[in-house]
């Protein structure tokens, strides 16, 4: 009756423990690895986020300086068109020309000057006129003035293409040079 003796397990089951025992020792192993990755993780995050708040500050103030640049350039040119167009005065009573319509006549008596060319484009106009606005919002406005302009003989308007050119004629040049004798004098 050997079939029912009893067989002795120890070895299975002292086999069973190591290898539990071992695939517990991995897990820790593991875990213990991940721990460390999660707090090196956090460290990094830490110092990543402490660069960033950094970044933002100096960021922020290279912001705050531009903005101050920008009001700084617009309050100059905006001084720069207020003494253009008080400096500019008709002699003729019948004509009445609004501020901006002198300050056309006179940006673009400068960059006739200026660029040695007898036709300005509209579009360099614009932007002496307007420097921050976008010329394709303005041009409409532009455009009604100077023809105004062109209607009182004080400018030409020719196009070329796509783009606008404008002119000033002999009335306009003699207007403008009557206006710098009277300052000299």
């Amino acid at each position: 009756m050997w079939f029912f003796k009893k067989r002795d397990d120890s070895y299975k089951w002292h086999h069973l423990h190591k290898t539990l025992s071992k695939s517990f020792d991995h897990i820790k192993y593991d875990v213990s690895n991940i721990n460390k990755k999660i707090i090196e993780s956090h460290e990094t995050h830490k110092a990543h986020k402490k660069d960033i708040l950094i970044l933002n500050k100096r960021l922020s103030r290279v912001e705050s300086l531009i903005e101050e640049l920008i009001l700084d350039y617009s309050n100059s040119k905006k001084q720069t068109q207020v003494i253009r167009t008080e400096s500019f005065d008709t002699d003729d009573d019948s004509i009445n020309l609004t501020n901006l319509q002198k300050s056309i006549l006179l940006n673009l008596s400068i960059l006739k000057n200026e660029s040695g060319k007898d036709f300005i484009s509209m579009k360099d106009l614009a932007q002496e006129l307007y420097p921050n606005k976008n010329y394709t919002k303005i041009k409409s406005l532009l455009s009604a003035y100077t023809d105004l302009l062109v209607d009182l003989k004080f400018i030409k308007k020719e196009k070329k293409g796509k783009e606008t050119y404008l002119s000033l004629t002999y009335k306009a040049d003699k207007h403008i040079r009557k206006v710098k004798i009277k300052k000299e004098a």
